[in-house]
């Protein structure tokens, strides 16, 4: 599946790469990981999040001041991160292919593509491996993206899973 998921990006020209309502570290930092390794790819994206008012202590985040808050009027693919069911995303249907990469036993499976690990402590650990499992070099700044994710979604490693 994680093969799968990564030709399904490298194939698309324009992604939109979507955080849920009221966004946490973990769907905020998985996002912005994705967006830095698109970047160093060419490829043209945007983080997405249909909330205004983003959580200021993420700022720090590589990325986090260029998170839009309307949609692209042209793109064709939809990444979505740490979302358990389509409405959390805050956007209508649209015509584009959906990825959904998740961690929550509860998520609805409403992507073309479910790429979903409820064994995870967080839905950064599924964008590693996609990242791993495909040999892409991980950097500084989707290292800290990761980490961030990673350590928010645990209870900075005080929950089990």
């Amino acid at each position: 599946m994680y093969k799968r998921v990564w030709e399904s990006i490298k194939e698309a020209e324009s992604i939109v790469l979507v955080s849920h309502i009221n966004p946490d570290g973990d769907t905020l930092g998985s996002a912005l990981a994705m967006q830095a390794i698109l970047k160093k790819m060419g490829k043209k994206s945007v983080v997405f999040s249909a909330t205004k008012d983003l959580p200021l202590k993420f700022d720090f985040l590589p990325g986090f001041k260029k998170i839009k808050n309307t949609l692209p009027t042209r793109f064709d693919l939809i990444v979505s991160f740490d979302c358990a069911s389509f409405d959390r995303l805050g956007i209508e249907r649209v015509d584009a292919k959906i990825i959904n990469i998740d961690h929550h036993k509860s998520n609805t499976k409403y992507g073309d593509i479910n790429l979903i690990k409820d064994d995870f402590v967080s839905c950064s650990v599924v964008v590693y491996e996609i990242f791993e499992q495909n040999s892409v070099e991980i950097d500084k700044d989707v290292a800290l993206c990761i980490y961030t994710a990673l350590v928010e979604d645990s209870g900075f490693f005080s929950y089990e899973r």
